[in-house]
């Protein structure tokens, strides 16, 4: 998706993950996230945010 204010960059998306894991576990990297103790359990949607790392254009999804 293109950015709407500089039509050059590609949109990122910015979202909190909600995970379960054990209290020890400090490495929530691509390796850490795949262990079988690990649950994703959602997203928090509403408070996501649309950039643009070419201009810093952003927008919030939840529109506050």
């Amino acid at each position: 998706m293109k950015c709407p204010r500089c039509k050059r960059g590609r949109l990122r998306q910015q979202v909190s993950v909600f995970v379960e894991c054990d209290a020890e576990n400090y490495s929530l990297n691509k390796k850490g996230i795949r262990s079988r103790d690990v649950q994703i359990w959602g997203a928090g949607w509403p408070q996501a945010k649309l950039l643009c790392p070419k201009c810093g254009w952003f927008e919030r999804l939840s529109g506050k």
